[in-house]
């Protein structure tokens, strides 16, 4: 059983075909993608950086970043083929196309980030965590802690439940109004849950909302 609608391929290549890319991640691309920008340049990335984007999706942030970023160093994993084709036909300019070569996009299931023989400065996983039951959550870290150069942060987004009371029933988030749960997605979680996970591998940094339109709470993780 799927864990989330972006694991039926069929449902999401579909909603692409009929050229709804952008609303297959979430919507609010222009507000969103440039968040993600602001808030990763916030904590430390340079034009000379190297990042790497777990769920890039159709490239709602990639734009902005390859945009920033020095050529080649943006790399983007994501679940959904259809997604990443979209987004690199359909969202980049010509001169973005030449700063991002095609290789530097892969698919891949199981969180695998190794294909590139690379460690990176910085990584990113925005509206991923949201979608994700905590076993995944933690494989996603344990794979990244081995492609983040030392010192190396990530930040991720997740719904937050603001205390265990909160935690068990579904619980709406006014700004977005979106309903979310304990146990199935959209998911959401106590800041307490990502500081066990963290543990010994990575420092963790509560960020909060930095105007995110959804209300989706900001997390840095710094490589130990």
């Amino acid at each position: 059983m799927a864990k989330n609608t972006y694991e039926i391929e069929s449902s999401v290549a579909r909603s692409v075909a009929q050229g709804n890319h952008r609303e297959a991640v979430g919507g609010l691309w222009q507000h969103i993608g440039e968040l993600q920008l602001e808030v990763l340049k916030s904590i430390g990335l340079k034009k000379s950086s190297t990042l790497l984007d777990v769920g890039c999706g159709s490239l709602r942030g990639g734009c902005h970043f390859v945009e920033y970023l020095e050529p080649g160093n943006y790399f983007g994993i994501d679940i959904n083929e259809s997604l990443i084709n979209a987004g690199y036909d359909k969202e980049l300019t010509t001169a973005a196309k030449q700063k991002l070569p095609r290789e530097n996009l892969q698919v891949t299931k199981d969180f695998r980030m190794d294909m590139w023989n690379k460690q990176f400065d910085f990584a990113v996983a925005i509206s991923v965590f949201t979608h994700m039951p905590m076993n995944d959550i933690r494989l996603c870290l344990a794979q990244l802690e081995k492609q983040l150069l030392p010192g190396g942060k990530f930040c991720a987004t997740f719904f937050e439940a603001p205390s265990k009371p909160q935690l068990t029933p579904p619980l709406l988030h006014a700004k977005g109004g979106i309903t979310t749960f304990a146990n199935k997605d959209p998911y959401h979680y106590l800041f307490e849950d990502f500081v066990y996970l963290s543990q010994p591998e990575w420092q963790i940094r509560y960020l909060g909302d930095l105007d995110h339109p959804r209300s989706q709470k900001f997390i840095e993780f710094t490589k130990k």
